[in-house]
């Protein structure tokens, strides 16, 4: 048996959200499709990662007032030097990252960057979103007396993602230089407005005009059915590369199953080679 189930199965949405007051309307980001299906007013976007993003920055160019609150998703530039980020990604080997070479165990379930701003081919920038009109929050912690809990983290989350597409476009320069590639030369200079953006730790969502909480905080997984003792304190199936201690029992498309890529269709197919061949070498054949 493979479970291909995947990772991320079920919207997940803080328990705090029952605290929200009842004429707001609350949406997972699964469940968006464009902004006429939302009430009108300002919206609320709770996760600044891809698709939290990408629907804030939907939402403002619609006209509507988004307030973003962010989170600890980094982000590398949808193209540098001539090259779609993706593929000096993987020049880089960043998508290779084996799960053994990660810190600690938590590491396998922090945010993907930002890569790709909506209908593609664009930078994320948080610091442009607040160009645009966009009011930038800390992540949201609790909701009280209907005004929304923020911690005074918005300077650092914004700091997270400068730091790592800087780092990405050093490390693509050096590449460059080490292998002899022919690529343009590219200057960046990114704005900053995000900073001038004051730290406030309450939100009064009536004050604000918000009628719609947009969750995008991801999803959750459940194996709980797969009735033997095979998940680890994470709730996180135990295995090496898809392969369990129970012999014809695998696993597969996880996040972070092998590599960085082996949740995306990037890498599946070569853990799904893997595990095949485990298969037939551990599979008796009768005639």
């Amino acid at each position: 048996m493979v479970i291909a189930a995947g990772t991320f199965q079920t919207p997940k949405i803080p328990p705090f959200s029952r605290k929200v007051p009842q004429d707001i309307h609350q949406i997972h980001s699964s469940e968006y499709r464009n902004p006429e299906i939302l009430p009108a007013g300002a919206v609320l976007v709770v996760g600044s990662g891809q698709s939290g993003s990408q629907i804030a920055q939907e939402l403002n160019e619609s006209g509507r007032q988004v307030y973003l609150c962010t989170g600890s998703a980094g982000r590398i530039p949808r193209r540098y030097r001539g090259k779609d980020g993706m593929w000096w990604a993987i020049k880089l080997g960043i998508v290779d990252q084996p799960v053994e070479e990660l810190d600690s165990p938590e590491e396998r379930f922090e945010a993907n960057p930002q890569i790709s701003g909506k209908d593609g081919g664009q930078d994320i920038n948080l610091h442009q979103f607040a160009r645009d009109g966009i009011r930038l929050l800390g992540h949201l912690e609790d909701f009280e007396d209907g005004q929304a809990v923020l911690a005074a983290d918005l300077y650092e989350n914004l700091a997270v993602g400068d730091e790592q597409a800087k780092t990405f476009r050093q490390g693509v320069d050096k590449y460059v230089e080490k292998a002899g590639l022919k690529v343009p030369e590219e200057s960046v200079t990114e704005p900053q407005d995000g900073y001038d953006q004051a730290e406030g730790t309450r939100l009064d969502l009536k004050k604000a005009g918000i009628n719609t909480i947009l969750w995008a905080t991801g999803f959750d997984w459940d194996f709980s059915w797969v009735d033997l003792p095979i998940l680890d304190e994470f709730d996180y199936p135990i295995q090496h590369r898809g392969v369990t201690e129970y012999p014809g029992l695998y696993f597969l498309g996880l996040h972070y199953l092998h590599t960085l890529k082996s949740g995306l269709f990037l890498g599946v197919g070569e853990d799904a080679e893997y595990i095949a061949q485990h298969i037939v070498r551990h599979t008796s054949v009768v005639h």
